[in-house]
C-alpha cells in the first residue's frame, strides 16, 4: 500500500470550523497537507498542480487562494520561489513528529512566518521544551542521515518562543522564561548540514547596481513593446516604476536572467488576459502591469500562458539557427553543380525518358489480329 500509517489530529480543529476561522475547503486542503508531510521533519512539497492531482474538485484559483489563506492564518509556512513552476517545500505549524530523532517534538514556524527565513523554524516539546538542532533544515538532514529513533539531549536555557495557531486546531502552548532546551546537535550532524546546506538554504539578496537594473529594464521594456505590438518611448515615470519593481523582484531572484524571466512571465500573463478578455484591455498598460506583479505572477504559475515575445538571447539563437539552415542549403546547392552529380542526374533523366517512351508503345497483344474462329456470326 503506497500510503499507510497515521498522524495525530487534534479535536480542537472543530472549534476552528464552528468559529469560521477555517472553512471546509481549507480544512480539506489542510488535512491533506498534514497527511502528506514527512513524519521525521514535518516538511512536505506542494504547488497548485500537485494539490489538484489529489484533490481534483479544486480549481486553479481556488487552490492558490486556499494555500495562501492557510499560510496567512499561520497553519503552514511556505518557501516559495516566485514565478517558478516547481513544487516548493512547506512546513505545518505544530505538526507532531512521530519518527526519527525528533520524535515527540512539534514544528514551530512562528518566527519563520515573520522573517520569511527557513532557518528560523525550530522544534519544541510539550511543556515549552525546545528540540533544537539548529534549524528545520538541519533536522531534515539529520533525520535523513540517521536511523536512530532517539538521541541524548544536552540541556541549556532559552527564552520563550512566540507561538501562532496550532497545527491541528488546538490551543496555543505557552512556556515561561527559562524553558529547557533539548539540543541533539552534534559534530556529525553539523558536518552533514554544512555539506548539504546549499540545497535548501535561502539565497541571500545581493546588492544590484543601478546600471545593471537599467539594462534589465531595457530588456523588459523591449519585451513589453513586442508582446503588445507597441511603439513607445520609456517615460521617466515608467522608468522609475520599472526600476522599483525590478529591485523588489531581485530580492527573490538574485541573478539578472532570473529577474528578467520573472518580469517577462508577468507581461505574458497580462497579454494572455487581454487576448482572452478584450474588455480588460487596460492590462496592456505598463503601469497597470507593474502594479499587479504579484497577482499576475501567481496566475502565471497556475495557468502557464504561452510566450508572446522573445528575449535578445532567444532572437540571437533563432538568427543563428536560421543562418545555419541557409548555409546548409547553400552547401547542398553547390554539391548539385559538381560533375559527379550532373553525370548521375543525366543518367537518371535518360532512364526516366526511356521508361516513359516504353510505356507509350502499344503492346503486341493489342496489335495482333483477332482469331476468326472466335468471331460469332449473327
Amino acid at each position: 500500500m503506497a500510503n499507510s500509517g497515521w498522524i495525530p489530529l487534534r479535536r480542537g480543529i472543530i472549534d476552528h470550523l464552528t468559529s469560521s476561522r477555517m472553512n471546509t475547503i481549507e480544512w480539506a486542503v489542510f488535512s491533506f497537507l498534514l497527511m502528506d508531510v514527512d513524519a521525521r521533519t514535518g516538511k512536505g512539497i506542494v504547488n497548485v498542480p500537485y494539490l489538484q492531482h489529489f484533490l481534483r474538485d479544486i480549481k486553479d484559483r481556488c487552490a492558490e487562494k486556499v494555500l495562501a489563506s492557510l499560510e496567512k492564518k499561520g497553519y503552514i509556512f511556505r518557501k516559495i520561489k516566485p514565478f517558478s513552476r516547481v513544487a516548493y517545500p512547506y512546513w505545518v505549524q505544530k505538526y507532531e513528529i512521530t519518527r526519527g530523532p525528533k520524535k515527540g517534538c512539534c514544528v514551530n514556524v512562528s518566527k519563520a512566518s515573520v522573517s520569511r527565513n527557513v532557518s528560523d523554524i525550530y522544534y519544541e516539546k510539550s511543556g515549552a521544551e525546545v528540540c533544537d538542532v539548529g534549524s528545520a533544515e538541519v533536522c531534515a538532514e539529520s533525520s535523513s542521515n540517521s536511523g536512530a529513533e532517539t538521541a541524548q539531549p544536552k540541556v541549556k536555557k532559552t527564552k520563550e518562543q512566540p507561538s501562532l495557531a496550532t497545527a491541528n486546531g488546538g490551543a496555543e502552548k505557552k512556556g515561561g522564561a527559562g524553558a529547557e532546551v533539548c539540543d541533539v546537535g552534534s559534530a556529525e550532524v553539523c558536518g552533514s548540514y554544512k555539506k548539504e546546506k546549499g540545497k535548501e538554504e535561502v539565497v541571500a539578496t545581493t546588492a544590484v547596481s543601478e546600471s545593471q537594473m537599467e539594462k534589465e529594464l531595457s530588456v523588459v521594456w523591449d519585451y513589453y513593446l513586442e508582446a503588445f505590438d507597441k511603439e513607445e518611448a520609456l517615460s521617466p515615470s515608467a522608468k522609475k516604476m520599472g526600476l522599483a519593481e525590478i529591485a523588489k523582484v531581485h530580492k527573490n531572484n538574485p541573478s539578472s536572467s532570473e529577474c528578467v524571466h520573472a518580469m517577462t512571465c508577468v507581461i505574458d500573463m497580462a497579454r494572455h488576459i487581454v487576448n482572452r478578455q478584450p474588455k480588460k484591455a487596460y492590462f496592456a498598460d505598463w503601469h497597470k502591469i507593474l502594479s499587479m506583479v504579484q497577482s499576475l505572477g501567481s496566475q502565471y504559475d497556475s495557468e502557464g500562458p504561452p510566450r508572446y515575445a522573445e528575449l535578445p538571447e532567444e532572437k540571437e539563437a533563432r538568427q543563428q539557427q536560421k543562418a545555419q539552415e541557409e548555409e546548409k542549403n547553400k552547401r547542398e546547392a553547390a554539391e548539385r553543380l559538381t560533375p559527379e552529380y550532373l553525370d548521375k542526374r543525366k543518367k537518371f533523366d535518360e532512364e526516366w525518358e526511356r521508361l516513359r517512351l516504353r510505356s507509350q508503345q502499344p503492346s503486341a497483344e493489342s496489335t495482333a489480329p483477332a482469331d476468326p474462329r472466335l468471331v460469332v456470326e449473327d
